[in-house]
């Protein structure tokens, strides 16, 4: 015999649960089975399925709700249940849209089983939302300050949700952008946040506008292009999503009507590799996203042949600066300028700087995510026109959720918390309170979350307590002795002038002596005027004011032969600090300040004096000039500041008396006379023949410190030449004289 079959079998239509027995025998020829293999088994659930109801704050279920989560949609009937059914096990995002109602998400496990996972949506009406919210830290307290919900403000638009799935990219002088509608007119563009991600390697992009006050979507073709920013770096230098925030707003682009287009040119820079959020993904999207490939623009769909796969919602936001309605007034002359959009949860994303000018300096980027647009396009039904502000919730937002700091009734969009720790970052966002005509009390959906960090102003270290090592610690930041960083500058900035100086310090002083009213005193407008003067082998710093200083800061730049002493006081206080640091460049700060609340002695108004010596040789000269003099009145104010004498030449200065041998020597008939005066004298050199008379006196007057010559041309007083022949020149001083002989030959 033989065996005629080898096969497999699977068995349908078999209920999940049920423990089933089966068998299987093998078939011999000419007609002989064996006895049967038998395996009891039970089928099991491979999908699971998500349900539920979509009602609104009333308890009214709701048709029309787009339920949708990866690339499973339904949409709710007159009894509000959806399904999405045969999802594999794991976590979903599951979010609801619905016209004139605030989107929402939910994440939902599933699990392979035969009843659904049960998740029920409460959509509450779409509603204005306070918007701009901005944190400003202090001690131990925040203050938070945001825009009135509608009306004219500034406003973000974006066509994804909070999630970048994908990437799309060109290269080879491509373009790629997106078609944006303000929520109302006219709207002024003023910021984009663009997002790349992945082998983004574009480092010197052009940005470019094109407005089409139609509104038509046949593109850019015909439209002419405004040029938003140019050399942008838009690259992901370790391919993880980059954020780059771009101020356009000095373009001056402002839609009447229509919309406007937004592309980025790769410019042959590198590969553009644009975020491209993927979800949702569908038709009404496909027009907002736009390439430039040979020349043509077209919408990513056209462009990749009708091919959905590559479509999706370009990772670009634009601020506009308008009406934040459709429009300012209806048919009915009734104003909506306070329309909404429906919005997604808050995300929070990284971003680097972009590398063109103007900049932005923060840390994190913060913002609501817009979608559909299918509700950006135009106010709805029921918005904010049907509900009265009441006033506000204040919440702070926590790692684990949020919890409610205030709730603020009335008009007041401002507000101060205080909080239990210095130098840690807290994070807020505002929701608006309205009294809606169909649902009462009702509260909006919270602002974009603003954070910041509260801090002690002067603790350059961190301590909470301001002392003298804070002060220290400034001091070395002024002279360059140590560098800031971010933290420090801010703590040490008292004045919030974005630069650390004298009047830091002074402030810093008056935190630690517990002065508070020392600001309060009136400022000056007199110049304080300034001259670098020198004298016995010292500079000297000379104020002509007439009113009080705190302090004073100033640079000397010289040359490294110039050797300087420590900075010493005109007049010697032991309440006055003076410190200084000479940079290898030869350059020296210096930095006095009074550390009692006094002021800064001067005599004869010559501040400090600074030793130095000169190690140049005979006939070198260097130059010292006076820069950047700050001068700080009793209140820490500025004070004005002009440099008079800013400039000192200073040569070698000799230790002795000498008068040298002429040269040259024999002469004819001209000769030079080297003499060094080691101090400021009276000095007289003549010459006499060989009978002791007087030829002719060259040098008679008060000479400075140095190395001096004279040159003669063997003439006598009366300007006659002289003949051949010995004569002697004689030096002469009140404590000194030397005489030495010299020839005449013809």
């Amino acid at each position: 015999s033989m065996l005629v079959e080898e096969t497999s079998y699977v068995a349908d239509g078999l209920t999940n649960g049920q423990a089933y027995t089966l068998g299987v025998t093998a078939v011999y020829y000419p007609d002989y089975e064996s006895a049967p293999l038998e395996a009891t088994a039970s089928p099991t659930w491979l999908y699971g399925d998500i349900s539920g109801i979509v009602s609104d704050p009333n308890g009214n279920l709701l048709d029309s709700a787009i339920v949708r989560t990866g690339t499973f949609i339904d949409t709710t009937g007159s009894d509000g249940v959806y399904l999405l059914h045969n999802l594999e096990p794991g976590v979903y995002t599951v979010t609801v849209q619905r016209n004139d109602f605030e989107s929402d998400a939910e994440d939902v496990t599933v699990i392979a089983q035969e009843t659904a996972i049960t998740q029920n949506f409460v959509l509450t009406p779409s509603l204005a939302r306070a918007s701009g919210l901005e944190a400003f830290a202090g001690d131990h307290e925040i203050d938070l300050i945001w825009n009135k919900p509608g009306g004219s403000g500034t406003y973000e638009l974006y066509y994804y949700d909070d999630t970048f799935e994908a990437q799309i990219g060109c290269g080879g002088g491509c373009e790629f952008g997106v078609r944006f509608t303000p929520l109302g007119y006219p709207a002024a563009l003023t910021t984009l946040l663009i997002s790349v991600q992945g082998d983004a390697g574009v480092l010197t992009g052009n940005i470019i506008a094109f407005v089409d006050d139609a509104g038509s979507v046949s593109g850019p073709d015909g439209l002419t292009s405004v040029t938003l920013a140019s050399g942008v770096d838009l690259s992901s230098p370790d391919g993880s999503l980059t954020q780059y925030e771009v101020d356009v707003s000095e373009a001056g682009i402002v839609i009447n009507s229509g919309d406007v287009y937004v592309m980025i040119q790769e410019n042959n820079s590198g590969f553009m590799g644009i975020a491209n959020d993927l979800q949702p993904q569908s038709p009404e999207y496909y027009d907002r996203n736009w390439a430039m490939v040979g020349g043509v623009y077209s919408t990513i769909f056209d462009a990749v042949a009708g091919d959905p796969t590559l479509t999706g919602d370009f990772g670009m936001q634009a601020s506009f600066f308008g009406n934040m309605g459709r429009s300012t007034l209806n048919s009915a002359n009734e104003d909506v300028s306070g329309a909404t959009v429906q919005t997604a949860p808050v995300s929070v994303g990284d971003f680097a700087n972009v590398s063109a000018e103007p900049r932005f300096e923060k840390e994190h980027f913060v913002h609501d995510q817009v979608m559909p647009f299918l509700n950006v396009s135009g106010a709805s039904s029921r918005d904010s026109r049907d509900a009265d502000l009441t006033g506000y919730t204040v919440y702070e937002v926590l790692d684990n959720g949020v919890t409610v700091v205030t709730i603020i009734t009335g008009s007041d969009t401002t507000t101060s918390v205080t909080v239990p720790s210095n130098y840690t970052e807290y994070c807020y966002a505002v929701s608006a309170l309205w009294n809606h005509l169909d649902y009462g009390a009702i509260e909006s959906k919270k602002s974009s979350i603003a954070c910041a960090t509260p801090f002690l102003p002067g603790d350059i270290n961190f301590n909470d307590i301001v002392d003298v090592s804070d002060l220290l610690a400034c001091v070395d930041f002024i002279l360059g002795v140590d560098i800031p960083t971010e933290a420090e500058f801010r703590n040490a900035d008292m004045n919030n002038d974005m630069e650390l100086n004298i009047a830091d310090v002074v402030m810093i002083v008056d935190v630690i002596i517990g002065r508070q009213t020392a600001r309060t005193l009136a400022t000056t407008d007199a110049l304080v005027l300034v001259d670098l003067l020198s004298a016995d082998q010292q500079l000297l710093i000379h104020l002509d004011y007439d009113g009080l200083t705190r302090g004073v800061q100033f640079t000397l730049a010289a040359d490294a032969a110039l050797e300087f002493g420590a900075p010493l006081l005109a007049v010697n206080d032991a309440g006055t600090m003076v410190a200084s640091h000479r940079a290898e460049d030869g350059t020296v700060s210096v930095v006095v300040i009074n550390t009692s609340g006094g002021t800064v002695e001067r005599s004869e108004n010559v501040l400090i004096r600074l030793p130095y010596t000169y190690n140049g040789d005979r006939r070198d000269r260097t130059v010292v000039e006076l820069t950047d003099l700050k001068a700080a009145g009793m209140a820490g104010e500025t004070l004005p500041v002009t440099i008079r004498e800013k400039r000192i030449d200073i040569s070698v200065i000799p230790s002795v008396f000498a008068l040298h041998q002429n040269y040259p020597n024999p002469f004819n008939p001209v000769t030079e006379i080297q003499f060094d005066v080691p101090v400021e004298s009276q000095v007289t050199l003549t010459i006499y023949n060989i009978m002791g008379q007087e030829v002719t006196t060259l040098t008679n007057s008060t000479l400075q410190a140095g190395f001096h010559s004279v040159r003669w041309n063997g003439t006598n007083g009366q300007g006659e030449q002289i003949s051949t022949g010995l004569y002697f020149y004689r030096l002469s001083s009140p404590a000194f004289t030397s005489t030495k002989k010299m020839i005449m030959v013809k």
